[in-house]
């Protein structure tokens, strides 16, 4: 049998950057391990359309019947960054005058590098209402209100 030949590059390499999923999985579990996983985070991927992916952070308290609040959304194309990502109105009216976040329209936020994507996710994770919804779920579970 012959050897077949490759015509493929030897110098194919896995980008520097993190993709912005692993990103927030990271950030998920790391939400998990500081409320004891009371509370978590879950990313959602979403079909991939006309080539962009799509994915859904989402804070899940599995002891108050599943509950789900909608944090953000996410999406980029192959080349991992520009990633845009999307918030409720509450968290875009709070954070939107952050000189650090590029935002061009009413709730979509731009990150171009996986650094800026980190200042992003930092300020919608300490913005108030995050921290409100945070604190209501585990008030919550706290006070033995399951369902």
């Amino acid at each position: 049998m012959a050897t077949v030949t490759s015509l493929w590059p030897k110098d194919i390499q896995i980008k520097t950057a993190k993709a912005p999923v692993a990103v927030l999985r990271e950030q998920a579990k790391a939400l998990g391990e500081m409320t004891n996983y009371s509370i978590h985070g879950e990313v959602i991927p979403h079909p991939i359309e006309e080539g962009t992916f799509f994915y859904t952070f989402n804070i899940a308290c599995p002891s108050l019947g599943n509950y789900r609040y909608s944090l953000l959304s996410i999406q980029h194309d192959i080349n991992l960054y520009p990633v845009q990502i999307t918030t409720s109105e509450d968290i875009y009216q709070e954070i939107q005058n952050n000189k650090e976040i590029d935002s061009t329209s009413y709730k979509e936020i731009f990150a171009s590098s996986e650094d800026e994507l980190l200042i992003i996710l930092e300020t919608i994770f300490k913005s108030e209402k995050t921290k409100h919804v945070i604190a209501s779920l585990l008030s919550q579970v706290e006070s033995g209100a399951l369902w």
